[in-house]
């Protein structure tokens, strides 16, 4: 005896439906204005620069030519302290601080300069 099942109705499918996800479409959207902005700050109006290019500006701060500055001093290197304090004062020409410390230096290698007399 051989049973036969019949399905009636409709087929199965095995398919999600289709339907449009207003979140991923949204997302979309602003990832595309998103960089419309971005390709057009680098490019045309250059107001973002590119990670590769060199910078403007020196790299070492007023306080890196301080301390080393401090540093010949301490080593009594004083040429070479008054020379990293005159960088260290054109870098940063609104701390005293710097010029307080160069006016030190200097006044105390002239004391320590032979004279003639």
């Amino acid at each position: 005896m051989k049973e036969s099942f019949r399905l009636t109705g409709r087929q199965p499918n095995f398919r999600r439906p289709r339907s449009s996800n207003s979140i991923i479409v949204l997302v979309l959207i602003i990832l595309v204005a998103g960089s419309i902005f971005v390709l057009r700050g680098v490019l045309f109006t250059n107001t973002i620069r590119s990670p590769f290019e060199p910078t403007l500006t020196p790299t070492r701060s007023s306080s890196s030519f301080a301390l080393e500055g401090e540093t010949q001093f301490d080593a009594g290197n004083m040429d070479a302290a008054i020379v990293a304090y005159k960088r260290a004062t054109t870098d940063d020409p609104r701390n005293a601080q710097l010029y307080a410390e160069l006016a030190r230096i200097q006044a105390y290698s002239s004391t320590s300069l032979a004279t003639d007399d």
